[in-house]
């Protein structure tokens, strides 16, 4: 790993949710909580955030990164961290929610989430702007969720990477307008195929390519570099404040 231009404290619980902080007495100023995609762990994404491009643009966040439950996932019959059940990756997003997905599983994930931004608003004085939503494929489609959900919560930005709305979200614009949104996806991406996955947005009347930012190199990760420089063009917004 690349040596970093601040130095990080990693805190991990016995349950795997983690926290980032740069080390010593500087001050952070906003919290982000990223959520993580299926099957995957929060230490997974810490080079994302602790390498060039991003980590510059950092050094005032607090970064929370919940771990999701163990659950059964029935595409695969494993059990998998995981937010939510995925049942079937054909016709997901054409398909009734319930057979490609768990509404009841998206509802429990809500609750464990929200005790996690009750608990970071405490600490920000209830300063929702200073609170950052964001997440990757799984976590994607939940933070869209909580961003057009918890809607007395007026966030002061949402990342989606590599995800997909939910027939079950209550999507308006206006919640795209008066927060800071960034939803990206990859043209490389042969999990969540952007013909299947921008049905999730069109079935719900949105201009899915006016929403969504494609990234051309992309697949369904965050290694493409092209990718890293448009999340750390979000994040800049606030080491510039």
């Amino acid at each position: 790993m690349k040596e970093t231009a601040f130095q990080y404290e990693i805190q991990i619980d016995s349950e795997r949710n983690l926290i980032l902080l740069p080390k010593g007495n500087q001050k952070t100023e906003f919290t982000m909580i990223f959520l993580h995609g299926l099957a995957m762990d929060p230490v997974d994404f810490l080079p994302l955030f602790m390498q060039s491009p991003v980590q510059q643009h950092l050094s005032k966040f607090k970064i929370v990164m919940p771990c999701a439950p163990m659950r059964s996932v029935s595409y695969n019959k494993k059990q998998m961290k995981s937010w939510f059940d995925i049942k079937t990756y054909e016709n997901s997003f054409t398909r009734p929610f319930q057979e490609a997905f768990s509404k009841e599983e998206v509802e429990e994930s809500l609750k464990i989430i929200k005790k996690f931004i009750d608990l970071e608003l405490k600490e920000l004085n209830n300063d929702a702007s200073k609170l950052i939503i964001a997440g990757f494929s799984q976590g994607c489609a939940m933070t869209q969720h909580i961003q057009h959900t918890l809607k007395d919560i007026k966030f002061g930005g949402v990342l989606g990477i590599a995800g997909y709305l939910f027939d079950i979200t209550e999507f308006t614009e206006e919640r795209v307008k008066e927060i800071p949104t960034t939803i990206l996806h990859g043209i490389q991406d042969k999990r969540r195929t952007w013909s299947e996955v921008k049905k999730s947005y069109e079935r719900k009347g949105i201009n899915a390519e006016k929403l969504v930012t494609l990234v051309d190199d992309m697949a369904h990760d965050f290694s493409s570099y092209q990718c890293k420089q448009h999340i750390a063009k979000f994040y800049s917004q606030y080491s510039k404040l």
